[in-house]
């Protein structure tokens, strides 16, 4: 035992803990050597592998997707913008110099109709494709 002026004194623990483990630590011991937690170790590792995988998969797939928009749809959208501005250009300048605006000669009426299944028109729709 100890010895202190003052106050109360404990025992010292034994520092030899495998002879005279206490309870809980018994009990822990026990619950973390079990089956059913190791084979719940087990599956939690191989759902991080599966989810690592599936990340590094994503990952490429949205490289590849980005890239081939990048490449094939960026230009031709810029090209789009292009070809609008210049559109607009033309009747700008046309209407300055007093000509009609011009009409575009592929536009056309259309007419659409649903029918059920006695031939009867259930929906119809028109409109104009410019």
């Amino acid at each position: 035992m100890a010895t202190r002026k003052g106050g109360v004194s404990l025992p010292e623990r034994p520092h030899n803990s495998s002879s005279s483990d206490g309870i809980l630590s018994r009990v822990s011991s026990k619950i973390s050597e079990s089956p059913i937690i190791y084979q719940g170790k087990r599956a939690a590792s191989d759902a991080g592998f599966v989810a690592k995988k599936l990340l590094k998969s994503t990952g490429k797939a949205a490289w590849i997707a980005g890239t081939t928009f990048l490449i094939l749809v960026v230009p031709l959208i810029i090209e789009m913008d292009r070809e609008q501005q210049f559109n607009e250009l033309e009747l700008q300048q046309a209407s300055l110099l007093g000509a009609p605006p011009k009409v575009d000669d592929f536009s056309w009426n259309w007419t659409g109709s649903i029918r059920n299944h006695s031939g009867e028109v259930v929906y119809k729709c028109e409109g104009y494709w410019f």
